[in-house]
């Protein structure tokens, strides 16, 4: 394949072109397809600014095909330079919509993107020392795969059934421990019977499992921040998963406490997955108010909020700082 390199954001046509490979099929591909369908949008006439969402995607997109291609079957290798001809395109684009360098761009993906742990995630983790957080190798047990627009999980609960290669269709009711959940009791709120405990990382992968309250001393807890030791996240709540049909997404995560932006990434996740979002509701915090996915992504990706939105997250940061272990003494003294 002849050296690629982009000036300006391909069309669909020239991108398909540069990313063909002889005998492959490209609809097995979903990321692929997914790069695809953006491209595809980019070049539609739309909201003004839409197309600074579309880049933000796209980086996250084309990174995860890039980290993932040598292990998957379903990418081929053929189509790497094009890929890292537009990834090297979008970083130089956002670079000049964040107004920051090639350094700096990852930090502010993850302000706009990311959610760093609440004050309570560092009195529960730091302080209380209840969390255990997970090596690499136990987290292979629990992320969660997806294929034919179904999720997919190892059969972690049968001590027998834990290879990767032996995926059954993810169920949320294996990871569901009621113990795990603070009990809304505001009139109106809605269940969770059966949602299981998520978390989305930065690089776009899903994790679940059975979360437990832990005990003050033990590391022996497990919360939305044992994925990541404490790290940032793109997501984290709790979600309903049935015969490996995500149903409903809740942002209930106190570790993190997510804002509309993460809900927003996970959606668009999703979607690069093949996730089918007519079928699946977003709920807020508290579990009051639910709204269609395609709904909510309408109205929470509007870039004006998207920025508006990571400010606040900035200050969020700032705040979470001044709880660090060095001055717990001083904050939780009246706790």
């Amino acid at each position: 394949m002849a050296t690629v390199k982009y000036h300006m954001m391909p069309t669909l046509k020239q991108w398909r072109a540069d990313s063909s490979v002889t005998l492959a099929i490209r609809n097995k591909d979903s990321v692929l397809c997914r790069i695809d369908a953006l491209l595809n949008e980019f070049y539609s006439p739309g909201p003004l600014f839409v197309g600074h969402v579309i880049t933000c995607d796209l980086y996250f997109t084309l990174d995860y095909w890039l980290k993932s291609y040598r292990t998957n079957a379903t990418m081929n290798a053929h189509r790497a330079p094009a890929i890292q001809a537009l990834y090297v395109y979008v970083v130089g684009r956002l670079c000049q919509i964040f107004e920051c360098t090639f350094n700096s761009l990852p930090r502010e993906l993850e302000l706009m993107f990311g959610r760093e742990m609440s004050t309570t995630g560092i009195f529960v983790d730091l302080i209380k020392q209840r969390a255990k957080y997970r090596s690499k190798a136990e987290l292979k047990k629990y992320k969660i795969w997806f294929r034919g627009g179904l999720a997919w999980q190892v059969p972690w609960w049968k001590n027998s059934c834990l290879s990767v290669r032996r995926l059954v269709p993810a169920e949320s009711s294996k990871s569901h421990n009621p113990r795990a959940f603070a009990k809304n009791p505001a009139k109106g709120a809605l269940p969770q019977d059966d949602y299981g405990c998520f978390v989305l990382t930065m690089g776009r992968d899903l994790y679940m499992s059975r979360h437990e309250p832990g005990t003050d001393g033990l590391n022996n807890g497990l919360f939305h921040s044992c994925y990541t030791a404490g790290d940032a996240v793109m997501a984290a709540g709790s979600m309903h998963i049935s015969g490996g049909n995500i149903l409903r997404v809740r942002s209930d995560s106190g570790h993190y406490r997510p804002i509309d932006n993460n809900m927003v990434a996970l959606l668009q996740s999703l979607q690069m997955f093949r996730v089918p979002l007519d079928n699946i509701m977003v709920e807020d915090f508290q579990g009051l108010k639910a709204v269609s996915a395609p709904l909510f992504l309408a109205k929470a990706g509007n870039w004006e909020l998207l920025a508006e939105r990571r400010d606040g997250n900035l200050k969020d940061n700032q705040r979470t700082h001044l709880a660090k272990p060095q001055l717990i003494p001083k904050v939780y003294a009246r706790l």
